[in-house]
């Protein structure tokens, strides 16, 4: 992916290494409450929220590696709700990461897109402190004054508008590749200060919406009508059919499903419901609030690598008997099951050696559904 930067926002990244501690760069590392010096307050026991599922052990094969599928239904049935050792008060936990893993695509940056589109971010002085300076904050402050001094049907037409747009995705992608993932999630996560919490998870369910109904594909951001390196960026997002009935299956079978994300936490609350997930099952990354409305304050631990580990084991209160997941943010989580982990190899042949090497059950990422080759299963396990 290449990125047309100004003249100034390129020599300003040059600059990135001295300045890596300064200005808006860090998120400020506040401690979850529930862990400065109490005792962590644990999902209830027994009680998976949510209504029940499908109870029929077995997994329909759409596209599972037969040992995959043989294996968790092994465990469906040696560990759940029909089985002699089930424990109502300790329901086995199973844990499913979120971004092209349980659905395909990245929901987070769906939302981050169609904020930066409309220009529907809280410009206050909060918010522009998150962007950091080597990543242009002070050019898209700028860009942002005058064509919002515009009428906004005319804002696609201007030149302030269209570099605004291209440098806001900029800095989101230059914060992954040259700084980490982590704190690129972080920095998306801490974008939403200024707006309510509801109006984050009302958002989410509305950019899924459009995003479900869009070709998958990538969309060009543009600098000018003429930028001959424009950012390419995915667009659409999808269910994955095999693992809406995974879900089903377990709910059904007494198991507690948790799905887990480095996404912000509001809108991983609105679209967990889309496998009948409730919401308090729901881990992403966590803001402070200011009654109902998002700070940029971010709670520790972020669920990413090993941050995953020690926000499952402070919520849920014990390992859980299954993981699925498959980017460098799941390694470590996958290595903390007490059952059975499964590995969705994307293509990432050094992630995927790791994975074999520890045991791991080895499962091609579900890519999207074409008509002609269908999954095996019934359209309404793969359409909301």
């Amino acid at each position: 992916m290449t990125i047309r930067r100004a003249p100034l926002f390129a020599a300003l990244m040059a600059l990135l290494p001295a300045v890596r501690a300064a200005d808006g760069y860090h998120y400020r590392r506040t401690l979850n409450p529930r862990r400065a010096g109490t005792k962590p307050r644990r999902a209830p026991a027994g009680k998976p929220a949510g209504g029940p599922g499908s109870a029929g052990a077995a997994l329909r094969a759409g596209r599972w590696r037969p040992e995959v599928r043989s294996a968790i239904d092994a465990l469906i049935r040696g560990e759940g709700r029909s089985s002699p050792r089930y424990d109502p008060d300790h329901p086995p936990a199973a844990v499913l990461n979120w971004d092209d893993g349980a659905v395909w695509g990245d929901s987070a940056f769906a939302v981050f897109l169609a904020l930066d589109t409309g220009a529907t971010f809280r410009f206050s002085d909060e918010f522009w402190d998150v962007v950091p300076i080597v990543f242009g904050r002070q050019p898209m402050r700028s860009d942002v004054e005058r064509f919002r001094a515009l009428p906004q049907d005319i804002w696609r037409l201007q030149p302030s508008y269209l570099t605004y747009r291209k440098m806001m995705v900029a800095s989101y992608i230059d914060m992954c590749s040259r700084v980490s993932r982590k704190e690129g999630r972080v920095y998306l996560a801490r974008l939403l200060t200024g707006l309510r919490e509801k109006a984050v998870e009302a958002l989410s369910l509305r950019v899924w919406d459009e995003e479900a109904r869009r070709p998958r594909g990538f969309e060009e951001i543009k600098d000018s009508l003429d930028d001959p390196k424009p950012i390419g960026v995915p667009r659409g997002l999808r269910v994955i059919p095999e693992i809406a009935d995974l879900v089903s299956r377990l709910r059904g079978n007494g198991f507690d499903v948790w799905i887990v994300a480095d996404s912000p936490e509001p809108e991983m609350r609105a679209l967990v419901s889309l496998y009948g997930v409730d919401p308090s099952r729901a881990i992403g990354i966590e803001l402070e609030s200011k009654g109902v409305v998002l700070s940029s304050k971010v709670h520790e631990p972020v669920p990413y690598r090993a941050g995953k580990v020690a926000i499952v084991e402070e919520k849920i209160g014990r390992r859980p008997r299954l993981v699925v997941g498959g980017g460098e943010g799941d390694m470590d989580i996958l290595g903390f099951s007490g059952g059975l982990s499964v590995f969705l190899d994307s293509g990432d042949a050094a992630l995927a050696k790791r994975a074999r090497a520890r045991g791991w059950l080895m499962q091609p990422a579900f890519g999207e559904i074409s008509r002609a080759q269908g999954t095996g299963l019934p359209r309404r396990a793969w359409r909301r």
